[in-house]
């Protein structure tokens, strides 16, 4: 147990370091029935895209044999030919297995089994699926990897009339996904296949220049989506208190590293700071303005915690790292919707 001191207010923390091995707790995720469970959020995010560039992300894990005929990820569609929806399409064009999907202004777009990634992705096993959006052409991605692309129609819009998107279903044509879903993101912008790769299996910062909604879906507990971005919380089922149409927190899905070391804003002076750096024994920890209560961890690169501090509002710590071992470490401040974290090295 150890005691970290704020020197500037004379306020003295409680620290209690832990050492979990590989009994690492899994992040709840939720699980979607296939019948009419679903996720609903405010269409804003969607509708301010409009017909201007974007990519979307997410983490699904489902099985073929289990899916309708078309299971839906996430839709805002008002009518049957109109909006987005991104999802997967059934068995068609001489195809062996259901294919991603993006749908704009009801045209279709696919890519037969899946282009060169010639496979299923709902194997019953995690995949991080993207697509974005150019200005004339869509790119698809499974697991980081460019699987084709497909040319624009027109100038297609994902804005509606709608006032809600949908994950896990849509409005006009329910047709309801079975199956784990997470990590939902929009961003403003045609995301290459390197950005994608960088941050596909790690949870980011809301504040990531160009993401203008991100859902997490790993809240474990309740009926409120958190938007990490701030704008746009929903809630799990179709009516804001339970019902029957609610998905389940499971603590078996698709899991994530908390922390990501490589985003330059992270590294930030302004946002983070440790003195000094390379570490010995104690450490200066200059924090941005939060809000209290919030949690102060220390983790090695296996994203075991070896360090826990609350924190009540002051923007400078103490902390005494002699106990941790020559290596990397990541320091990560969260106060709930804000997470912030920081690469720093430890001597001996």
């Amino acid at each position: 147990m150890l005691m970290v001191t704020d020197r500037r207010r004379r306020v003295t923390l409680l620290v209690v370091p832990f050492l979990l091995g590989s009994l690492q707790a899994q992040t709840p995720n939720l699980l979607f029935d296939g019948v009419d469970d679903q996720v609903t959020l405010p269409n804003g995010v969607l509708n301010d895209l409009g017909t201007g560039p974007f990519t979307v992300e997410t983490w699904v894990r489902g099985t073929e044999a289990d899916q309708v005929t078309h299971p839906r990820i996430l839709s805002n569609r008002d009518q049957i030919d109109n909006g987005f929806m991104l999802g997967f399409h059934g068995i068609w064009g001489g195809s062996a297995y259901k294919m991603l999907c993006l749908q704009l202004d009801g045209l279709n777009y696919i890519l037969i089994n899946n282009g060169t990634y010639n496979g299923s992705i709902l194997d019953g096993t995690c995949h991080h699926v993207a697509v974005s959006k150019g200005l004339d052409s869509l790119r698809f991605y499974v697991d980081g990897a460019h699987i084709g692309s497909k040319v624009l129609q027109g100038n297609p819009s994902a804005a509606t009339s709608a006032l809600s998107m949908l994950v896990g279903n849509d409005g006009p044509d329910p047709q309801p996904f079975q199956g784990n879903i997470s990590q939902v993101r929009l961003w403003d912008f045609v995301r290459t296949q390197a950005e994608i790769q960088a941050d596909l299996n790690y949870s980011i910062p809301g504040s990531t220049p160009g993401l203008l909604g991100y859902w997490e879906l790993n809240e474990g507990v309740g009926q409120t989506i958190t938007d990490e971005t701030n704008t746009s919380n929903g809630s799990l089922g179709s009516v804001g208190t339970a019902d029957v149409s609610d998905p389940t927190w499971i603590n078996d899905g698709c899991e994530l590293d908390p922390l990501h070391a490589s985003l330059e804003q992270w590294n930030a002076p302004s946002v983070l700071q440790v003195h000094p750096n390379p570490a010995q024994g104690q450490v200066q920890v200059e924090l941005p303005e939060y809000r209290a209560p919030a949690e102060l961890v220390i983790m090695d690169l296996t994203s075991r915690t070896v360090l826990f501090a609350r924190l009540s509002g002051q923007q400078r710590t103490t902390l005494d790292v002699s106990h941790l071992n020559e290596s990397v470490y990541l320091l990560h401040l969260r106060d709930g919707k804000t997470r912030r974290a920081l690469r720093f090295v430890k001597d001996p």
